[in-house]
């Protein structure tokens, strides 16, 4: 409620959805408390050939999805709180979920934590702006990240 298409999300047809998957369309898909959510492989696909950075917000569902498209290219980052007690009270303070949504939404998240191991770094949301920082420093990283060089290429140019 209160969010629009094209802005918020791009909204599609249950049906359109589902075909969508059978084709191959998504670069990651996942069903999160019961919605469908997923992220179009064609934008991401032009972005990557334009030699864009591509950033995602996703679940764990849709981390390992993507993971296998891309395994070189992905650097994963976990976002957290530093505990459940911080979810919850942010979760209630939001005004936007019910009582049996954050239990939903915590018990996920507990779910998420057994695999913050499969991730490159962690962020743990405390200070927004020191996550920012966290976050931005990750980023710059990546450009020297050896996977996302030719190396075979870079060390024959180097004898060269």
């Amino acid at each position: 409620q209160g969010e629009k298409d094209g802005v918020n999300y791009h909204f599609i047809s249950q049906e359109q959805f589902q075909a969508d998957i059978k084709a191959g369309l998504f670069l990651e898909w996942a069903n999160v408390h019961g919605n469908l959510y997923g992220t179009s492989l064609r934008p991401v696909t032009h972005a990557l050939n334009e030699g864009k950075v591509v950033v995602f917000d996703i679940d764990v569902q849709g981390y390992f999805l993507a993971k296998k498209q891309y395994p070189k290219e992905i650097t994963a980052v976990f976002i957290s709180t530093k505990n459940s007690s911080t979810l919850a009270s942010r979760l209630e303070n939001r005004g936007s979920e019910n009582n049996e949504s954050i239990k939903t939404r915590l018990e996920n998240a507990k779910n998420e934590m057994k695999y913050i191991k499969d991730y490159d770094h962690i962020i743990v949301n405390d200070d927004l702006e020191a996550a920012y920082e966290s976050l931005r420093a990750i980023f710059i990283s990546m450009h020297s990240k050896c996977a996302n060089f030719e190396i075979e290429e870079f060390c024959q140019n180097w004898n060269n």
